[in-house]
């Protein structure tokens, strides 16, 4: 069966998707039994790079609509339909099959997101020193992504988009700024 529309086509909220370096081909993975030992960072667990190239549970992740603070909700742009668009603030979730990040005892802790932190003496990426990124049960704005065009010139035409499934594109962490990054196993 042919889809009728582009919609039909796009990248929807709650659609499971792999994240992949193009150039690599690794893609992001997490590991929800490697908790960090660091007292100050509760139920998180490490990301890294997969080579793995068929989907599994830890290297499978789908995107949750960010919804702003009542403060900032008039700068920050919204759609009402379930479509992934380009420019459009994103919560990145594990997929619910990798399971719970270790450690994880309460019921209230269900999706597993994507976060990140700018770089400082004691947070950083061990092998490349850019922004470390890791798996957290919280939900704050650490978790906050944007989808971008790779093309940056045609990034202001492009927001509202639909995305398309299997395009190429851009994720930027909202507070540090920084492009996420898979360079490779």
């Amino acid at each position: 069966m042919t889809p009728s529309s582009d919609s039909e086509r796009s990248v929807r909220f709650g659609d499971v998707v792999m994240l992949a370096n193009v150039a690599s081909g690794a893609a992001i993975a997490a590991d929800v039994e490697d908790a960090d030992p660091r007292a100050d960072v509760p139920l998180s667990c490490a990301v890294s790079a997969s080579t793995h190239p068929a989907p599994a549970a830890r290297n499978t992740w789908s995107f949750e609509k960010y919804a702003p603070p009542r403060a900032s909700a008039f700068l920050t742009p919204t759609w009402d339909d379930d479509l992934v668009r380009y420019g459009q603030k994103v919560k990145i979730v594990l997929n619910a099959a990798a399971g719970a990040i270790s450690g994880a005892n309460d019921e209230n802790v269900q999706k597993n997101r994507l976060r990140s932190y700018a770089t400082s003496t004691t947070r950083f990426a061990k092998r490349s020193r850019f922004c470390e990124v890791a798996l957290s049960a919280s939900d704050a704005y650490e978790c906050v992504f944007e989808i971008l065009t790779p093309d940056p010139r045609k990034r202001l035409v492009s927001e509202g988009v639909p995305v398309a499934a299997g395009a190429p594109i851009v994720i930027r962490h909202c507070q540090t700024n920084q492009c996420l990054a898979v360079p490779g196993a």
